[in-house]
């Protein structure tokens, strides 16, 4: 069985070169996926970075954590079936991730179709009849966020 990487489950995807990035939340948590865009590539995975672990990335400073980049360069590289020895692979990896950190940050902690779903509560059913026969049942809820935004 497989794992969809990228589709309309991410939170966002894009590419950088032959490298895809893609937001996921894995276990309920956001999560940054590199994958390989050409798919071909035998025995190719995706690595991942969890949000828990994006701080190893950034020292307590500000600055980047260049050892953690180049260690996740080649890691990356060997888990999506690229040469981890190849150096144009490796920095386009570790700029895919550099790049894509404030996007994982930025991550709502969880789906919005599941943040809208917890907002709305159900307040009432509506029944339409035809001639006696229910032609239509619906569940009345509150309104989200957006639908109380286009009121105004």
């Amino acid at each position: 069985m497989g794992v969809c990487i990228g589709g309309d489950k991410a939170w966002r995807v894009y590419r950088q070169g032959d490298v895809g990035i893609a937001y996921h939340w894995i276990n309920g948590e956001p999560a940054m996926c590199l994958f390989p865009v050409h798919r071909a590539i035998a025995n190719a995975g995706a690595y991942v970075i969890p949000i828990e672990s994006a701080f190893q990335y950034v020292h307590s400073d500000g600055h980047p954590n260049i050892d953690k980049f180049k260690q996740a360069g080649a890691d990356a590289a060997r888990v999506m079936g690229f040469d981890p020895t190849d150096k144009f692979i490796r920095r386009r990896i570790i700029d895919a991730i550099a790049d894509g950190m404030p996007d994982l940050i930025a991550m709502p902690p969880e789906p919005e179709d599941a943040v809208e779903k917890a907002v709305k509560e159900v307040v009432g059913e509506a029944t339409i009849k035809e001639g006696g026969r229910v032609i239509a049942e619906k569940e009345i809820t509150t309104l989200d966020q957006q639908e109380l935004a286009s009121l105004h």
